[in-house]
This record gives structure tokens, C-alpha cells and sequence, in this order.
């Protein structure tokens, strides 16, 4: 196994945990949107 090969690992294992993350973000923000969305149908 070369160096290139054990980068390439790291990034792999890196990267699931990012866009993991993303998504996190991505539904509270959607979640936080939904919830505006939701109160300004019960005041209408």
C-alpha cells in the first residue's frame, strides 16, 4: 500500500462525516423554515 492509496483512505473516511454534518445543518435550517412557515399559517 502506497502513500497515495492511505491519502485517498483518509479522505474517504474523512469526508462521509462532513456531509453528514452538511445535512445536519441543511434539516435544522429546513426544520427552522417549516416551523416559520407552520406559525404564519395558524396567525392567517
Amino acid at each position: 500500500m502506497n502513500r497515495g492509496d492511505w491519502l485517498n483512505g483518509r479522505k474517504k473516511m474523512i469526508r462521509p462525516e462532513r456531509e453528514e454534518r452538511m445535512n445536519f445543518y441543511g434539516l435544522k435550517i429546513l426544520l427552522f423554515f417549516f416551523s416559520i412557515i407552520n406559525d404564519g399559517i395558524d396567525l392567517c
